[in-house]
């Protein structure tokens, strides 16, 4: 997969750049993390976003907004992202 990035990772990405994009809004600072475990992380306005291999974070700097979705929590991929691309975007200011 591309820059280390698994199928959800780079799935997970997209949708949420295409989410962003529909409200006028851009992932900024995005950047590949690899270590023992890739991730990807950036920043959409308040927020700053993590997307792992099997689950997506996100977080206001003041710590108001404490978003958190794993895998297990979900019935698939798909339900996640589609979970997680919509918090996001609710809470962006």
């Amino acid at each position: 997969m591309e820059s280390g990035l698994n199928k959800f990772q780079i799935e997970c990405d997209r949708k949420l750049e295409e989410g962003l994009r529909s409200k006028g809004f851009e992932l900024r600072d995005k950047r590949t993390v690899q270590g023992d475990h890739t991730f990807l992380e950036g920043r959409a306005q308040n927020l700053r976003i993590w997307i792992y291999q099997n689950g997506a974070d996100a977080a206001s700097d003041d710590g108001k907004i404490d978003l958190r979705f794993e895998g297990l929590d979900f019935k698939s991929q798909e339900e996640l992202i589609q979970t997680f691309v919509s918090e996001v975007l609710n809470h962006i200011r």
